[in-house]
């Protein structure tokens, strides 16, 4: 399972780390951030530090806050921005939707100054839609080719014999010979609701499906 380090200021902003991190599970990644670190014996900013790099990317929250600035001239959380950036980490950046103190605005600058597109990933407003946006942002790592993970597939595995057993028990019909469950190994969302209440696409999809599910059985 990929892992997704979440990095931002954490006074003042734990309902939106802590819904973003939701978000992240809901999605299938495992979460790491400082209120899951643990205990440990080296220092609370090396051992962040280290689970950066051990982390598959790297999600980074703006807020209205930088933060203090530590031994090094800059934030923890530049700190860890800057510590993906050596580590060649996918980067994901939300900013919030709020003005920004000066020395947040100049972190900003330096993000856009060390990416190629110049532009976030994303916004957001407040806790309430910070899921909405992570999940946005991971879906551009998603891409089609990308391969599912084998807890994903025993997943899928385990919905399709759940979903049979549920087709048996409520009474299938009795001329049935066989019974085909289908559910995507994968947490990547296609289609989302909205777009499911256009009838048209509903009804493109169950065409296909019916030409892709189509099969002759020789009954002996």
């Amino acid at each position: 399972m990929d892992s997704v380090f979440v990095s931002s200021i954490q006074r003042g902003f734990s309902d939106v780390r802590q819904a973003a991190a939701e978000a992240i599970g809901a999605y299938g990644f495992h979460p790491t951030m400082a209120e899951t670190a643990g205990a440990s014996s080296d220092s609370a900013q090396r051992a962040l530090l280290d689970l950066v790099r051990d982390s598959d990317v790297f999600l980074l929250i703006l807020g209205e806050v930088y933060g203090e600035a530590g031994d090094s001239g800059f934030s923890p959380t530049e700190d860890e921005y800057n510590e993906a950036v050596r580590l060649g980490k996918p980067i994901l950046v939300l900013k919030q939707d709020v003005d920004l103190e000066q020395t947040q605005e100049e972190f900003l600058a330096r993000i856009r100054g060390t990416w190629e597109q110049g532009k976030l990933t994303g916004t957001f407003t407040s806790a309430e839609d910070v899921g909405t946006a992570v999940i946005r942002a991971l879906r551009t790592l998603d891409g089609p080719n990308r391969p599912a993970s084998q807890e994903q597939i025993d997943g899928a595995s385990a919905r399709v014999l759940e979903l049979v057993s549920e087709s048996r028990s409520m009474g299938g019909s009795s001329a049935s010979i066989a019974r085909i469950g289908i559910t995507p190994a994968k947490s990547t969302i296609v289609l989302g609701a909205t777009e499911l209440d256009d009838p048209a696409i509903v009804d493109q999809i169950l065409g296909e499906a019916r030409v892709a599910i189509s099969f002759e059985f020789d009954v002996a």
